[in-house]
């Protein structure tokens, strides 16, 4: 979700397949993001300036921005991509399947990414986020845009109107258990030191129990 790097979502594979030019985009923009993760890790997200990020990725502070709209985006580099995801596994669900069903699948999915990443890379997002409220607040955001796109799905589905307050209430719900999973990742990885299959039997268990919390309510 937020999609923090700790949600270890996957970077689009640049391959033979992508057209050149966007693959010298998606190169450009990783470079950017590679460079500003090094930096915020070494000297702390609030010590650290876009010129500084330019430099080290060896382009203009322009170029910086033409490809995240601000600082903090560069730390939540895959925010859109995980809205994207769970959009689509939304959309693109089978027949007879519930958006409930379809959210937890995503979210499950999503602890396996998560665990097949940096451990270590965890705790330093951990600590980065707790030391900036300028993140805290992006995070928020970033969580809040993701529960309207997954909103407006529900919107859509149940021809609900716009003033129907139920398919943003729904969504949120859904969201939050997925924020809570990666905020326990975060607890587990720096107070418990637990990694890969343990941190994932254990995000697992709390993906599932977040959904039963939920699903006799939202089950329709």
């Amino acid at each position: 979700m937020g999609a923090p790097k700790e949600t270890s979502l996957s970077e689009p594979e640049i391959g033979p397949e992508i057209p050149l030019r966007a693959r010298k985009k998606l190169r450009t923009r990783k470079a950017i993001s590679d460079a500003a993760t090094d930096l915020f890790a070494e000297r702390g997200f609030d010590a650290v300036t876009v010129e500084d990020v330019a430099e080290a990725a060896e382009v203009s502070k322009k170029t910086v921005f033409n490809y995240f709209g601000c600082k903090e985006d560069l730390l939540f580099d895959e925010a859109d991509a995980a809205k994207e995801r769970l959009v689509a596994a939304v959309r693109e669900r089978d027949p007879g399947e519930s958006v409930l069903a379809a959210v937890r699948r995503n979210a499950l999915a999503g602890t396996e990414r998560m665990c097949s990443g940096e451990a270590p890379w965890i705790e330093k997002m951990s600590r980065l986020v707790a030391a900036s409220p300028s993140l805290q607040t992006r995070e928020r955001e970033i969580y809040d845009d993701i529960a309207r796109a997954l909103a407006e799905v529900i919107r859509e589905e149940t021809g609900a109107d716009e003033g129907d307050c139920r398919p943003y209430v729904a969504a949120r719900a859904m969201v939050g258990v997925q924020r809570s999973v990666i905020e326990s990742a975060r607890r587990r990885v720096v107070g418990g030191g637990q990694t890969g299959a343990e941190l994932a039997k254990a995000l697992r268990r709390e993906v599932e129990r977040g959904f039963a919390v939920l699903e006799e309510g939202l089950a329709h």
